[in-house]
């Protein structure tokens, strides 16, 4: 593949390992932000350590790693779709809860169907390129 005037004939910055790990780490972001919405619309507020218990009871083995929840957690709240307050747990100890705010049951569906039409049509256009190759 040629690299046109403007990359100087360089490679990648990356290496195709690392530029992969990024590229579907960035994906599957997106994909828990989703996810997390939608479990806090259905269950209402929780705390991180029970939402990432959650995510792993419904996907064994593909839930997220903690840090990634709390990731996921901030830039919701940072967007304004999520808040957070502190209140004691089943404990007694203190957490900080996470809650959606009014409207993010509308940006949710919209998200879905979004996300819907893009895989089917990333789903349709991989299967047609499968069919033209025999």
């Amino acid at each position: 593949m040629r690299r046109d005037s403007a990359g100087c004939g360089r490679g990648l910055v990356l290496s195709v390992e690392k530029a992969v790990d990024k590229l579907l780490r960035d994906l599957r972001v997106g994909l828990y932000s989703i996810v997390v919405l939608d479990l806090l619309v259905r269950r209402g507020s929780l705390y991180g350590y029970a939402i990432r218990r959650y995510l792993e009871e419904a996907a064994p083995g593909i839930a997220p790693s903690e840090s990634t929840i709390y990731d996921v957690l901030k830039r919701l709240e940072k967007l304004g779709l999520l808040e957070s307050y502190w209140a004691r747990g089943p404990a007694g100890t203190m957490r900080k809860y996470y809650r959606t705010r009014p409207g993010v049951e509308e940006v949710l569906y919209k998200l879905v169907m979004q996300l819907r039409q893009l895989l089917g049509n990333i789903i349709c256009d991989v299967g047609g390129r499968d069919n033209e190759n025999g």
